[in-house]
């Protein structure tokens, strides 16, 4: 298996395989932010700004990792696995579904609650490109390559259906701190030693 591609959308960049392809840092905020990535990349999927900022980072993470990859003509929906982890959970929305708990004159909101379970994110990923495979959202102190190498390699192993995965870090924090690192792992021959899916490799490409 190999790392066919890397992002990170860190610190108002953009990189794709170690190279700088935008940059916003007078960008106000987090969904200014990436809805400045939203247009720069041209893309069109109104119910990203239904989104909470989770899963708009990890949208928009993926759509700049699959651009141009055409993985529906590659593979079956039922091939394709998504595997994302971070440290935070949805404590963002979390946070803000909470005060409307608390609010003596507001009531619940269920357009905040939908998105109370990180595994929400990958759904709207899946959603967008109509993947049907394995999927899985792991919870760590900090990025761990090995956790989600074995988890990876697992499910390769454990499914013979499964081709190729989109896995990575998502993390948005309770203080705005934002960090998205995806790798697309397909089960590919590649001669480049530093391309081979292992965790050496994934440390060295992390940002």
């Amino acid at each position: 298996m190999n790392i066919t591609k890397h992002i990170s959308i860190v610190n108002g960049e953009v990189n794709v395989d170690g190279e700088l392809v935008f940059s916003n840092k007078e960008a106000d905020s987090l969904n200014a932010f990436l809805k400045s990535i939203y247009r720069e990349y041209g893309i069109k999927y109104p119910k990203y700004f239904k989104m909470d900022r989770l899963s708009k980072l990890g949208f928009i993470a993926s759509e700049v990792l699959l651009k141009g990859e055409e993985l529906s003509e590659k593979y079956n929906a039922n091939e394709v696995a998504v595997v994302i982890s971070n440290s935070s959970s949805t404590i963002d929305v979390d946070t803000k579904y909470y005060k409307t708990l608390t609010d003596k004159d507001d009531i619940p909101s269920p357009a905040l609650f939908v998105y109370t379970l990180p595994n929400i994110m990958i759904g709207e990923i899946c959603i967008r490109n109509e993947f049907r495979g394995e999927i899985a959202f792991l919870i760590s102190k900090e990025f761990n390559a090995e956790q989600i190498y074995n988890y990876t390699t697992s499910v390769f192993s454990n499914n013979k259906k499964i081709k190729t995965c989109v896995i990575g870090w998502v993390e948005l924090d309770s203080n705005e701190n934002y960090n998205a690192n995806l790798f697309l792992i397909e089960a590919l021959d590649n001669t480049k030693k530093n391309y081979t899916f292992k965790v050496s490799n994934l440390l060295k490409k992390y940002k």
